[in-house]
């Protein structure tokens, strides 16, 4: 049962998707995000919406600490 005191933390990501962007982009950033957190809503193709309540305590980071860590996934997956 939740506590009163409880709150989530919500994080909305806008991408900035150029055009011509490849059609399987928005699920490969799905998946990308799920590595944080499994509660990953995809609003479009360009923005997504994360419930990181769970991913703050597991990583032992606030918020800015797990869209940093995402940002390096990121560039991790690109240099690949």
């Amino acid at each position: 049962m939740k506590r009163p005191t409880e709150c989530r933390s919500i994080l909305y990501l806008r991408f900035d998707m150029h055009l011509g962007f490849e059609a399987e982009l928005p699920e490969q950033l799905r998946r990308l995000l799920e590595n944080i957190t499994p509660r990953v809503q995809m609003i479009g193709p360009d923005s997504a919406v994360l419930d990181l309540t769970g991913a703050l305590l597991y990583f032992h980071q606030d918020a800015r600490g797990l869209t940093e860590l995402g940002a390096v996934s990121w560039i991790m997956c690109e240099a690949r």
